[in-house]
């Protein structure tokens, strides 16, 4: 009997599955076998979410960075084959009604701002599609995918008072707009399952955050070194003169201006003493005229004139 690469994909997986359930000892020797290519019938997609938290990278990072601990995106228990955030060990457990194989291809956790990055893939498995989707999906009730990569990253953003969170996933299904919408929905389901474990705050930017905690690269706000301590007070000197130096403009526009008023008030009274003596010496020049003025002229008078023969 001739089975199809898929019917082979899909056998390999499943007796991946009975190995690890039947491990009593909770150990395993299967770590994720992905495909080589994405063919006959599965094609290729990716996807991103990002999202932030109103959580520093310090709060977040102690939940989200043990490969062998998922029990903030609700998933427990997980068992590992190997040393835990080793690269090459994997993880076996079980989610949505699947059975998952995930195995570590590299790890870094820096201090804060980050940042902290997982990435591992996952072998083919096989999950039921929601009713409501099964048109959309032409008729399929269920599909197979399988992760190339997953890349986990959390770093440290608002000056350290705030945590953004990504995920990149390249997949390969027989049914990939599924399993893409699919992926995007639990990746935010998780990233909201860490918000509500730190307190249920939403981000609602860096500003609504406030001041306080730490900057990216691990000062703490409120600390300055000693070089820009230096320039602080140098700028405060500065400032003073500047202030000492507008006070003395200011007083001597005040004094000038003071001075000028005087001077006006100079002129006026001179000005008024001017018009007083001038209209003092219209009025005796009148009265002077008053009394000059005879009743008759200086003639002789007429009874006094001589006759001439």
């Amino acid at each position: 009997m001739k089975y199809s690469r898929h019917s082979l994909t899909l056998l390999a997986t499943a007796l991946s599955h009975l190995a690890f359930a039947q491990d009593n000892n909770n150990n395993f020797n299967n770590n994720a076998q992905i495909p080589t290519t994405c063919s006959n019938g599965f094609e290729s997609r990716s996807d991103t979410v990002f999202l932030a938290l109103p959580y520093p990278y310090d709060a977040v990072i102690p939940l989200v960075s043990d490969f062998n601990n998922l029990s903030w995106a609700n998933i427990s228990p997980v068992t590992l084959n190997g040393t835990n955030n080793t690269p090459g060990t994997a993880r076996a457990f079980s989610f949505g009604g699947a059975d998952f194989i995930q195995t570590l291809l590299s790890y870094d956790k820096p201090p804060s701002p980050g940042p902290f990055v997982e990435v591992h893939n996952s072998a083919p498995v096989t999950l039921s599609i929601p009713p409501e989707q099964v048109e959309t999906a032409g008729g399929k009730t269920n599909f197979t995918l399988w992760l190339d990569s997953l890349r986990f990253e959390v770093e440290g953003v608002c000056e350290g008072r705030a945590s953004q969170v990504n995920w990149t996933v390249s997949l390969c299904s027989d049914g990939p707009d599924v399993a893409k919408g699919m992926l995007h929905m639990v990746h935010t389901g998780f990233v909201e399952n860490v918000g509500k474990l730190l307190g249920g705050g939403e981000f609602e930017g860096c500003e609504a955050l406030g001041g306080g905690g730490e900057k990216e690269g691990g000062d703490k706000e409120g600390e300055k070194k000693e070089g820009e301590e230096k320039e602080d007070e140098e700028d405060e000197d500065e400032d003073e003169e500047d202030e000492k130096d507008e006070k003395d403009e200011k007083e001597e526009d005040e004094d000038e201006d003071e001075k000028d008023e005087k001077d006006e008030d100079k002129d006026e009274n001179e000005k008024e003493d001017e018009d007083e003596d001038k209209k003092d010496g219209e009025k005796k020049e009148t009265g002077s005229e008053e009394k000059k003025k005879p009743s008759q002229s200086y003639g002789e008078p007429p009874h006094y004139r001589r006759w001439v023969a």
